[in-house]
């Protein structure tokens, strides 16, 4: 202890009698001052803070080892030099110093403050991500480009067949078409005949009634078409 704290553990002051006195009760019934503060305290001034701080590096087994000597029950001391010296030559292999231990525990303990805070970052960055885009399935992905080729394709056959309705119906109009040969403005002086005139009558009838029967024929062909094309384009739309 001496050795180590630059004093013992309760120095004599004087040579009076009360000074005897007082340090043999405080070695009864005092608590042993802590070393590593009276060896901290008795450092030469002169020392470098390097220095100083090195030599603060005192084994945990040889404090142990210290205090047990000085423990004031005899029984809670070493009972013999031979289990003294085991419990050194136990110490010197198996212990660390109390400051080497202090310092692997603050160097553990900075690393996983700093793994916290890595993970902490990691962990606010995923939810920004997770806000900031949206996330789609190779398959739903595919659903949807399948979607717009058969929208596509739909469009343009609609736009098809809309033309064809288109020129169907176009060509349904019937037409009144005037027969070249019939003059429908008498020549000058020319007399008109009423028999020519009712032949004329008659040939106009007979020629809108043909023309009416043709765009007869042209509709019912029309709607014919379009019960073909909705049927075809029924079973286009079943395909999807």
């Amino acid at each position: 202890y001496e050795l180590l704290a630059g004093q013992v553990p309760f120095p004599l002051q004087d040579s009076g009698e009360t000074s005897r006195n007082t340090v043999m009760i405080a070695h009864m019934e005092s608590p042993v001052p802590n070393l590593l503060a009276l060896r901290k305290k008795n450092l030469p001034e002169s020392w470098a803070e390097d220095k100083k701080e090195r030599e603060m590096h005192i084994p945990l087994w040889l404090l142990n080892l210290v205090d047990k000597c000085l423990e004031k029950v005899p029984e809670n001391r070493y009972s013999n030099g031979m289990e003294l010296q085991e419990a050194i030559i136990d110490g010197t292999i198996v212990y660390k110093s109390a400051a080497e231990i202090n310092e692997n525990i603050a160097s553990l303990k900075e690393e996983n403050d700093k793994l916290q805070a890595q993970l902490l970052q990691y962990q606010q960055n995923e939810a920004i991500a997770a806000k900031s885009s949206i996330k789609i399935s190779k398959s739903t992905f595919a659903g949807l480009i399948t979607l717009l080729i058969a929208a596509a394709i739909f469009g343009g056959y609609g736009m098809f067949s809309n033309n064809n309705n288109k020129a169907l119906s176009q060509d349904s109009i019937p037409k009144l078409v005037v027969h070249p040969s019939i003059n429908t403005k008498p020549k000058a002086n020319s007399p008109i005949l009423t028999d020519t005139n009712s032949q004329i009558n008659i040939s106009e009838q007979q020629l809108a009634k043909d023309q009416i029967t043709t765009a007869n024929k042209k509709s019912a062909a029309a709607q014919s078409h379009k019960k073909r094309h909705k049927t075809k384009k029924k079973k286009f739309l079943g395909i999807f």
